[in-house]
């Protein structure tokens, strides 16, 4: 396959390809506007939290 591939939708069940960096753009942007604002602060937070518990861990971060 050519291109970019294998952007997912959240429920994982559609897969889109692409034929150049522009259409990536695109649909990346898309997905952007269309995602609530909410999405990336919520990231953000648990992105602390998981930083602080492998902090904690002394690097071991990794589920077992």
């Amino acid at each position: 396959m050519n291109g970019w591939e294998g952007f997912k939708t959240e429920d994982k069940t559609s897969v889109s390809q692409f034929a150049d960096d522009n259409e990536v753009k695109e649909a990346v942007q898309s997905w952007l506007k269309a995602t609530p604002k909410s999405f990336s602060l919520e990231g953000i937070r648990k992105l602390v939290d998981r930083w602080t518990k492998c902090v904690a861990k002394q690097g071991d971060c990794v589920d077992k």
